[in-house]
């Protein structure tokens, strides 16, 4: 998530820093590739904004002070910054609140991720042009925008051996099964973990499940009856929220907090 707002900040934030002397073909190119960038972040932003009001008013009307004004910090970074850019994840946050930014910051990513294929092969191919014509400051000057492209793309692609689930750390913490796949149920109730040696507790049950490992690192298990219908858990191992899926369905969970 964090190599993913480096990249974000670098998206949006690129154009206004260009250096004197910078062909006019890459700032016409990089010129339409910030634009690309910002339609397809402006609706995710705006939508993203919407659902902090939503949890700010949550928490006022709640009494949670400090959930309120951890959202509307969240609000106002957002609106300082003018361009979607995500602010910093270092800081602790609200269940809510993390769960939001991530659905945010995942969703912007997908949005990017083809805009910014399509710009470093374009960005390839303006080198080589540059390169046969001779015009090598040109060409450096594109190669010094490919490097940097390319190295943060490579950096928020993701990596089978950062998602692999530290079990250890996975046993301590109990996570909130969405309402979603247990409808009705008590909601201090509604929780899983994934305690050693394969057994899986459940909250809203007494029953003996189980989980394992998948081949790809994340985890399965099998909350229902029907032991056939696998659920899988991804998580990066430090992050308040992750990632649950069926093969209807996908849902962020938190961790589970009385």
């Amino acid at each position: 998530m964090k190599a993913f707002s480096i990249l974000l900040t670098l998206v949006l934030s690129a154009a206004p820093c260009l250096a004197q002397g910078t062909p006019e073909a890459l700032a016409v190119l990089q010129g339409a590739y910030e634009r690309e960038s910002l339609a397809v972040l402006d609706p995710l932003k705006k939508r993203y904004v919407d659902s902090l009001h939503s949890l700010k008013l949550k928490y006022t009307q709640s009494g949670d002070l400090d959930g309120a004004l951890a959202v509307d910090g969240e609000i106002k970074r957002m609106a300082d910054t003018g361009d979607g850019k995500p602010p910093s994840n270092g800081e602790p946050l609200p269940e809510d609140l993390a769960a939001l930014r991530n659905i945010y910051t995942d969703a912007a990513a997908k949005a990017v991720d083809p805009l910014m294929g399509r710009y470093i092969a374009s960005l390839e191919a303006m080198k080589l042009k540059f390169t046969q014509l001779g015009k090598l400051d040109e060409a450096v000057a594109v190669d010094k925008e490919l490097k940097l492209r390319s190295a943060l793309a490579e950096a928020a692609s993701p990596k089978s051996s950062a998602t692999k689930i530290d079990t250890a750390k996975l046993a301590e913490l109990k996570w909130r099964m969405p309402e979603k796949l247990l409808p009705g149920g008590e909601s201090n109730r509604q929780w899983v973990q994934f305690a050693p040696n394969g057994r899986l507790v459940c909250g809203w049950n007494t029953a003996n499940f189980n989980w394992k490992l998948s081949g790809d690192g994340h985890v399965l298990f099998y909350p229902f009856k029907n032991r056939q219908k696998a659920v899988k858990f991804e998580w990066d191992n430090e992050s308040p929220t992750a990632t649950i899926s069926t093969e209807d369905s996908s849902h962020k969970v938190t961790q589970f907090r009385r």
